[in-house]
């Protein structure tokens, strides 16, 4: 006569099949997790660098072509400051920012914060009665009294090239100091942080006046 219920051998190769499927499915929901948060991740950083984008494509077309003396020379030059890590110009506070058309001492670099390296702007209203420029003063106040903002933490390296045209043959120059114009196009070069599995092509910007159909270089 059959006795009902499971026999030990029965018991045992269910408690197998059990903890099987159990290490499947927390594998399988462990790997949905990694992806999730992954894919999220590249989101929000792909947002983030795409509303990046739009600000300094504005910030720096609205470009001033003011022209300052310097203090260690007699000729005007625009107000405009730059090499490859930083740039520095005078613009419109940014309209997310408060009243536009306050000019505005703006400095666009890599600066390192707590979480990091982080495209950094920082802000200065410019004085109403400033008539001279000393660059190395204005980076100074600009370290001590700027008002810092990040833009983005999705990149760890950038570039700043400057395109001039001189004669009708145009060139990239690693920098642009005490030059009496705009440069006709600012290229920014992005090396964007690995984890965030980015593609940010360069950005070609015409600061203000210099839109008038120049062919952009390559």
């Amino acid at each position: 006569m059959k006795h009902g219920g499971f026999t030990l051998v029965e018991l045992l190769i269910a408690l197998v099949l059990t903890s099987l499927l159990a290490v499947l499915v927390s594998g399988g929901l462990r790997i949905a997790t990694q992806t999730w948060h992954s894919l999220y991740g590249r989101s929000d950083a792909l947002q983030e660098a795409l509303l990046a984008e739009q600000f300094l494509r504005e910030l720096l077309a609205g470009s001033n072509d003011m022209r300052l003396r310097s203090d260690d020379s007699r000729t005007l030059q625009v107000v405009m400051y730059g090499d490859q890590q930083q740039l520095i110009f005078l613009a419109p506070q940014p309209r997310q920012l408060g009243p536009l058309g306050t000019p505005t001492w703006c400095q666009l670099a890599l600066l390192d914060t707590e979480d990091g390296p982080a495209l950094t702007l920082t802000l200065l209203p410019m004085d109403t009665e400033e008539n001279r420029i000393s660059w190395p003063d204005l980076e100074e106040r600009l370290r001590q009294e700027g008002r810092q903002l990040v833009l983005t933490r999705a990149v760890q390296g950038l570039q700043f090239d400057y395109y001039r045209v001189r004669d009708r043959q145009g060139d990239w120059r690693p920098q642009w100091q005490g030059e009496n114009q705009l440069p006709e196009l600012i290229r920014i070069q992005f090396q964007v942080a690995e984890e965030n599995r980015l593609f940010w092509p360069a950005l070609s910007i015409q600061p203000q006046g210099k839109a008038y159909g120049l062919k952009s270089p390559s």
